[in-house]
């Protein structure tokens, strides 16, 4: 299973043309946000204060994380995917935003944060 499921988010995520298209299909991509923003946002309500710091499972390009994550947090996001290749897209897709990203290669039942998280997007 793990061989299988690997080599296709290595391969390409089934030749989806563009980066975001990769993460939820080319034509959702916006609506996908825009709903995870609203979701995101009733969830921080309850919340004392806003948000420092954010852990983004199985991050892929970073697509979550620039379009959610960043805007909702004042401090890091932390990404965690189990392909190299797409961690280095993430850095070039988050541009500018690279810098407040921590980037860990990691599969999840490997992964043993050493920090805290204020949000953990799964």
């Amino acid at each position: 299973f793990y061989r299988v499921n690997e080599d296709w988010w290595v391969e390409g995520y089934e030749g989806r043309e563009t980066l975001e298209g990769a993460m939820i299909g080319d034509d959702a991509s916006e609506e996908d946000l825009v709903h995870s923003c609203t979701l995101l946002a009733r969830a921080i309500e309850s919340m004392p204060q806003k948000p420092h710091s954010a852990l983004d499972v199985g991050a892929g390009v970073g697509r979550v994380t620039r379009g959610v994550l960043l805007p909702a947090v004042s401090g890091p996001v932390f990404l965690v995917d189990q392909s190299a290749k797409w961690l280095r897209a993430a850095k070039t897709y988050l541009a500018e935003d690279a810098s407040r990203c921590t980037f860990i290669q990691s599969k999840l039942e490997d992964y043993r944060p050493a920090e805290t998280f204020d949000l953990i997007w799964i």
